[in-house]
């Protein structure tokens, strides 16, 4: 399953991180990321074990960047280039782990591909006898909403 939801740390708190997005994940996300966009290319083959995807992440940081973390089950990814620079990302409890020392202040663009088994129907991932499938999926921006509790009132 790929999650496209990001999450800044730092080196240290990167560390502990735990399976899937835990609300200080988010409160990170909110605080420290801004104008996330992203498109995928999933094909999927007649007869296939396995789903070929190619990933493409934009995404704001602050001057001073912190480790970027996405959500990530699933085999470990190929070819990953943070401003077209080759780097290793870290798979880590369910997450995708790209040190802070590869990204700059300000956008910042990841790109890397992946394998997903397909799996019976009524799993993550499910897919019954088709012909091949390519597709592209341009998503918008997600936007962070303020709490409640955050929110002053006058």
């Amino acid at each position: 399953m790929v999650n496209l939801t990001t999450v800044p740390l730092s080196s240290a708190a990167a560390s502990a991180l735990e399976p899937g997005v835990a609300l200080a994940l988010a409160q990170w996300r909110a605080k420290h990321y801004r104008d996330v966009r992203y498109a995928l290319r999933i094909e999927l083959r007649e007869g296939s074990d396995l789903l070929q995807g190619n990933l493409e992440l934009q995404v704001k940081t602050p001057r001073k960047p912190v480790d970027l973390v996405l959500d990530w089950r699933g085999a470990p990814v190929r070819d990953a280039r943070i401003n077209n620079v080759a780097v290793v990302a870290e798979t880590r409890n369910e997450h995708l782990v790209i040190a802070s020392k590869h990204l700059k202040g300000g956008t910042n663009t990841i790109t890397l591909a992946f394998e997903s088994p397909v799996a019976v129907s009524g799993s993550a991932r499910t897919a019954r006898t088709v012909p091949s499938i390519s597709t592209r999926c341009s998503c918008p921006p997600m936007r962070a909403r303020s709490s409640p509790a955050s929110t002053s009132r006058t």
